[in-house]
């Protein structure tokens, strides 16, 4: 699935899951930042599991217990995270899932 971008929303698929339980995505972190979407901003991340809000940009240490984390790896892809957990086992993700971030329309 390519990633396509509707009015206040991006979808993609989950590409694989890291060694530490981070999900990445195949949504290009540019299409992000050209919709105006920026660093600290809420998203709302929907997913098989269901939804959840997450922060866009947010390092690991930021983030609080259990709190979804959507930001670029090492690598420059855009990942799901959460601190101390491995996002895809606490919201049972897997490859090849659907996912779509959505944010307010400024």
């Amino acid at each position: 699935v390519l990633p396509s971008e509707t009015d206040g929303a991006l979808e993609g698929q989950l590409w694989h899951v890291d060694r530490y339980g981070n999900c990445v995505l195949n949504i290009d972190p540019g299409m992000l930042s050209n919709a105006g979407v920026r660093v600290g901003e809420t998203l709302e991340v929907v997913m098989s599991s269901g939804a959840r809000r997450g922060i866009f940009g947010r390092t690991f240490s930021e983030l609080e217990p259990s709190e979804l984390g959507v930001g670029i790896d090492a690598t420059g892809l855009l990942t799901l995270w959460m601190a101390n957990d491995a996002v895809a086992t606490r919201l049972n993700l897997k490859s090849n899932d659907s996912v779509t971030i959505r944010w307010e329309q400024k």
